[in-house]
């Protein structure tokens, strides 16, 4: 009899653990909130490269302003115009401010692709490099940062080495995202409804053996 004992005893905590899995909120999960980030449109200021930029520093002939909407895509098509006439060894530093209203996080994403090398940054930090990747097929990169309540400056860098068909595309998730713990009501159920079965299986087994006894 001592076994299904056992078994009932360990029931009994299995049952236990399934409540507290479905009633207390322990499992972490970011989620979304109700508080937009706001960004302004993008400053860009054109330049003309004869000498691909570093990935240090972005150097060469100023020839031009222009602005981009918040959330963009740009396609050039091969040997096509891009900005001031060139076609090739043209590239840009863009900037634009958001405003976070809480502390959390923003997911951002940069594509690009084919004849386009592109930097990321947010407040002066490298968050996607994508400088490398010339001649590779169309691609898009995620980063979810943290970022604290105030303004906050984003910057890319953008250059197109030769006439090849070319890309870049900028959007982000404007709900700002919070970690936030929640209860496993389905999980829980489960490992309690586990727990009641090996209760109901040593009760069922001690009578059985019980009866059998007496037999």
């Amino acid at each position: 009899m001592t076994i299904f004992k056992l078994l009932s005893g360990v029931g009994i905590v299995v049952l236990i653990i399934g409540i507290i899995i479905a009633a207390v909120p322990f499992k972490e999960e970011i989620m979304p909130t109700e508080h937009v980030v706001q960004i302004s449109d993008w400053t860009v200021s054109w330049y003309y490269a004869p000498v691909k930029p570093t990935e240090e520093l972005f150097a060469g002939v100023f020839i031009g302003n222009s602005t981009f909407e918040p959330f963009f895509a740009r396609t050039y098509p091969a040997y096509s115009e891009v900005f001031g006439g060139l076609v090739e060894q043209v590239g840009f530093i863009a900037k634009a401010y958001i405003e976070v209203p809480i502390d959390g996080y923003v997911r951002f994403s940069v594509s690009g692709g084919d004849g386009t090398c592109i930097k990321f940054y947010i407040d002066g930090n490298l968050t996607v490099d994508m400088w490398e990747r010339t001649g590779q097929a169309s691609e898009t990169e995620f980063a979810t940062v943290e970022l604290k309540t105030g303004i906050h400056e984003l910057k890319l860098w953008w250059y197109r080495e030769g006439t090849q068909w070319s890309s870049l595309g900028f959007s982000m998730d404007q709900n700002v995202m919070v970690f936030t713990r929640k209860s496993d009501p389905p999980t829980g159920l489960g490992v309690a409804c586990a727990g009641v079965i090996l209760m109901a299986l040593a009760k069922f087994k001690a009578r059985s053996l019980k009866l059998a006894t007496r037999k």
